[in-house]
């Protein structure tokens, strides 16, 4: 049993599926990044319908000037961001960048965010740690040339160790809400 999960930790699992899950984030984003376009300083200003204190407020990007030209600023920023995390260009240190802007833009929707916000938020964290370039991206090539050389290194064996445990919590955390969100207990 222990081979088996060696052989697990270190092998290659779940990229397709990573990848995927890259595309449809950065597609959820974008869409929440655009639906809202048009009301952004409403909902999200500090014109708008919340105010905020930069003192009491969490980590936000947006807390950091309050004047509308930072406010369009960072959050065009946040759109052309997950644009580039959408077509997989560089892959940990934008989805890095992405997590930042979102996350930003979250902590400043607490009155108006879901479940489905801190699902997103939680799984974004995890994949941090995933490898979620390796298929339809633009890095994609170049993880094929790394499988050509076929180099193992203490690193390599700790990224694909990350990996595969972070697609691993992601499965974990969706399948804990849904168990509790589907059940009706009395």
């Amino acid at each position: 049993m222990l081979s088996h999960f060696h052989n697990f930790a270190k092998s290659q699992n779940f990229l397709i599926g990573a990848s995927l899950v890259r595309i449809s984030i950065a597609l959820l984003l974008l869409y929440h990044y655009l639906i809202h376009y048009f009301q952004r300083y409403f909902l999200w200003s500090d014109s708008g319908v919340n105010v905020y204190e930069p003192k009491e407020a969490a980590f936000s990007l947006y807390n950091f000037n309050n004047s509308l030209a930072y406010f369009d600023l960072i959050y065009h920023l946040g759109i052309i961001v997950t644009i580039i995390y959408l077509l997989g260009y560089k892959g940990r240190i934008i989805s890095i960048i992405n997590y930042i802007f979102y996350f930003s833009l979250y902590n400043r929707t607490v009155h108006i965010s879901d479940g489905g916000d801190n699902l997103l938020i939680i799984c974004m964290l995890f994949l941090l740690f995933a490898n979620t370039t390796a298929y339809f991206s633009l890095d994609a090539k170049k993880h094929q040339e790394r499988l050509k050389a076929n180099k193992t290194s203490f690193f390599k064996d700790i990224s694909m160790i990350f990996h595969n445990f972070a697609v691993l919590a992601c499965i974990i955390q969706l399948c804990v809400v849904y168990f509790f969100s589907g059940g009706s207990f009395k």
